[in-house]
């Protein structure tokens, strides 16, 4: 599945919110800073921690209808996969905290492995080549 799809169907059906990823505020956790960062734009320069934190904020402080979106947006990206990403995905799930877990939490996984399969892949061809 193509991101500008997905991210065109998350808009459809309302349930983009949890990928505008929000830093919850060291001062005090239960309000998010400012600047929030669109996960499916912006990947590449988003790390894992930073998902992992901004869906952990939202199931602990946002309204019910965010958890839902993790939880239909996880089950959306589990079930749109081809069967060898989603296994690569997986495996890397099993280190995840429940409360870390969510759409936007796969959906980085999946993308940080589909980058990462394409750069290995780039390098293999590069070393052929030479």
């Amino acid at each position: 599945m193509q991101v500008r799809t997905a991210k065109n169907n998350l808009h459809r059906f309302d349930m983009y919110q949890p990928y505008m990823l929000v830093t919850p505020d060291p001062l005090d956790p239960s309000k998010p800073l400012a600047t929030r960062v669109d996960l499916l734009e912006d990947y590449t320069s988003v790390i894992l921690d930073q998902v992992k934190a901004s869906v952990r904020f939202f199931k602990e402080y946002a309204k019910d209808w965010y958890l839902e979106d993790i939880n239909w947006t996880l089950e959306y990206f589990e079930n749109s996969n081809e069967e060898d990403l989603a296994t690569k995905v997986s495996e890397k799930l099993e280190d995840i905290d429940d409360m870390d877990m969510g759409g936007p939490t796969y959906t980085f996984l999946m993308l940080e492995t589909i980058t990462s399969t394409t750069e290995d892949a780039m390098r293999s061809l590069v070393v052929k080549v030479q």
